[in-house]
């Protein structure tokens, strides 16, 4: 829960940042960019349903995806859980 605030961060930021290198997934409609790695967390950023997903992949603690979801006039930030 610590990276919370990180990931959020990374939502602000991340759109603008061009990333690191970009790679092909099982899903061909579907890329992953590598955006930037600190402190042992690898953040990752790839587009789906319409809007930009972020990730990041930290020793030691359960991941998760940001994203920012629409409601009413303005968005809220949405923390998915993974596996």
């Amino acid at each position: 829960m610590k990276y919370i605030p990180f990931v959020l961060l990374i939502g602000l930021a991340g759109c603008a940042a061009d990333p690191i290198s970009t790679h092909k997934t099982d899903n061909q409609n579907v890329s992953v960019d590598l955006l930037f790695e600190h402190d042992g967390c690898t953040v990752y950023r790839f587009y789906d349903d319409g809007r930009y997903h972020y990730y990041a992949k930290c020793p030691n603690a359960s991941a998760s995806t940001t994203t920012q979801q629409q409601s009413g006039k303005t968005t809220v930030p949405e923390e998915i859980p993974t596996p």
